[in-house]
């Protein structure tokens, strides 16, 4: 039975991205629900257009429709945008004096590329595709972020934030990473949103569509299979049998098929609702229940022994930001392990403290008791950025020049602190800008120098291992961390798909080289703070560089403490879950 009640009746709902697919049926929802409706956008033409059509086709009052032009991604238009709505100016004539619903809907499909094929910069940009990496996570993380720095000081307490990701932020996805890591980046800012804002009375829930039924999803799941090499229809199947629910369709029959728009939109009305009154920081999936784990996580248990490493004639590149002496103690312990070791720093004064710490005696060759060197020679340092790409293939072909191969990368954060603050709301400008450049762009970016790299100088080992470190703990909660893990994760899970598909295409091989696999994993330090941290990371990296052992889960924690844990005997970690 319908109620006369409409849910959302007298509230004020801003809705970015609002005549795009999904956003187009969550305004007419809303609409119908009562709400007035703020869309925006980009093009003030589609705009106007859109609001006339809405207004003629709904049947509502026009000052219940109001169009608003502005890019999510410039936070200067954004405020500007938001106190318009607010206090009234020349697309809002009448002021709405308050934001009671937010939906961060507007995004865009990131370039559709492999990995090593992912644009950087603007020349490198090809049809279809209109993006670079690092406008798909300004348009992606930063429109969302953006809007909710700007809207929140004006949502009153019971407002309600609703996040649009996507269930591919949490699965493999070929060919998709500039979209699908961002997006598990927006999964992590949520939580930690909501964490902030349900202080003030504010709640913060994220929608995961599914694939949408949709012309669009059939033909891009088809460019993905060409990708892949695979038969026509094999991505399509693949997530149909993830979803546990069959529906009725017109026919009457009982079919598996994608969830709709508007499946999408009612679970929007319901979160804008005050139905939802009791939920924030949760993740409503509507996709007929597919089955996709939230994290792919384990813990490690205790230290592991080093006796049995030896990475004789293997060449580990090191890829720090700026910690310095982070990076010397891995560099020391990989020695130690007989490895070659290159360090490159992104930040030219680490570089410069870098080569002063070297020539410290501690640093030094050192010999056991038969003489035989137990360190290689000392770490090389070099200058590596991923933001200047090409200077960056450029120092990975020096390497190469001079040690014939890099076999494993480990890769540590493009800064050894993120943000001065744990706030994600009162945070200065430049601080988000700069953390989604250097760390989401700067870390897809390092990936695919990598990538190339291994693509181009196949080193004929069998498979190139990639360690993420993350940063320690912060002491202020890691919030931005978080966010950097969530997109490292799913960067890696796409990126070990890709590579496992792209081993065996023989499209994707150079003449007559079979290319090596990648196997990334990532180690998570934040959850400990003890000062065994660094130790206990630094010998995990070794095992995990000097060993063929492939953990399948991807993100490896410290446990929250080493002390008791030292010396226990057992394979070294354990489970949460088996595959």
């Amino acid at each position: 039975m319908m109620s006369t009640v409409r849910r959302l009746e007298g509230k004020v709902a801003l809705i970015t991205g609002g005549a795009g697919n999904i956003g187009e049926v969550i305004t007419r929802r809303f609409l119908a629900e009562g709400a007035t409706v703020v869309i925006t956008g980009r093009n003030a033409e589609k705009l106007a257009v859109y609001r006339r059509r809405l207004i003629d086709e709904e049947r509502v009052a026009p000052e219940r429709v109001v169009a608003l032009r502005m890019d999510g991604s410039d936070i200067a238009q954004v405020r500007a945008g938001v106190a318009q709505i607010v206090h009234g100016g020349t697309d809002v004539p009448i002021p709405l004096h308050r934001i009671d619903i937010l939906v961060n809907n507007a995004g865009s499909a990131g370039p559709r590329r492999r990995l090593v094929d992912i644009p950087l910069e603007p020349s490198e940009v090809q049809p279809p595709d209109s993006e670079t990496l690092a406008q798909a996570v300004g348009n992606l993380v930063g429109i969302t972020w953006n809007l909710t720095r700007a809207a929140a000081p004006h949502m009153p307490s019971g407002s309600s934030v609703i996040n649009i990701s996507t269930i591919f932020s949490r699965t493999d996805y070929y060919g998709r990473i500039a979209y699908v890591a961002p997006k598990a980046a927006l999964n992590a800012l949520s939580d930690g949103l909501a964490r902030e804002l349900g202080v003030r009375g504010i709640r913060v829930n994220t929608i995961y569509p599914g694939p949408i039924e949709s012309e669009r999803i059939y033909t891009m799941f088809q460019a993905m299979d060409a990708l892949k090499g695979q038969p026509e229809g094999d991505t399509a199947s693949g997530f149909l049998r993830m979803m546990r629910l069959s529906r009725i369709d017109q026919n009457g029959e009982v079919v598996k098929r994608f969830p709709s728009p508007v499946d999408v939109a009612n679970t929007a009305v319901f979160l804008a609702s005050d139905e939802s009154a009791a939920f924030t920081g949760h993740a409503f999936e509507v996709t007929h229940g597919m089955e996709v784990p939230t994290e792919s996580r384990t813990t490690f248990v205790s230290r592991p022994g080093l006796r049995s490493v030896d990475a004789t004639g293997k060449v580990i590149l090191i890829c720090a930001g700026d910690q310095v002496d982070d990076a010397v103690a891995l560099a020391d312990t990989l020695r130690s392990c007989r490895a070659t070791v290159v360090i490159g720093f992104r930040d030219p004064r680490a570089l410069e403290k870098a080569s002063v710490l070297l020539r410290e005696p501690r640093h030094a060759l050192a010999a056991d008791m038969y003489g035989r060197p137990t360190m290689t020679a000392e770490a090389r340092l070099v200058r590596l950025d991923p933001l200047d790409p090409r200077a960056a293939a450029q120092t990975l072909e020096q390497i190469h020049a001079e040690l014939g191969a890099i076999h494993h990368a480990v890769v540590l954060p493009g800064q050894s602190r993120h943000a001065p603050s744990a706030s994600l709301i009162e945070v200065d400008d430049q601080v988000v800008e700069r953390f989604l450049h250097q760390e989401l762009v700067g870390t897809i970016a390092l990936a695919r120098e990598l990538a190339r790299f291994w693509e181009e100088y196949p080193s004929g080992s069998s498979m190139h291992r990639v360690l993420f470190v993350s940063n320690p703990d912060d002491q202020q909660g890691n919030q931005y961390s978080h966010i950097l893990r969530a997109a490292v994760e799913q960067l890696v899970r796409v990126w070990r798909h890709e590579s496992e598909y792209d081993s065996v295409n023989p499209a994707h091989q150079q003449e007559g080289q079979s290319s090596a696999a990648v196997w990334a994993n990532q180690l998570i330090r934040y959850v400990n703070n003890e000062m065994a941290n660094l130790d206990f990371t630094c010998a995990w990296v070794a095992k995990l560089l000097g060993s063929d052992r492939r953990i399948a889960e991807i993100n490896l924690y410290l446990p929250e403490e080493i002390v008791g844990t030292i010396g226990v005997h057992n394979p070294g970690f354990h489970h949460h879950h088996h595959h």
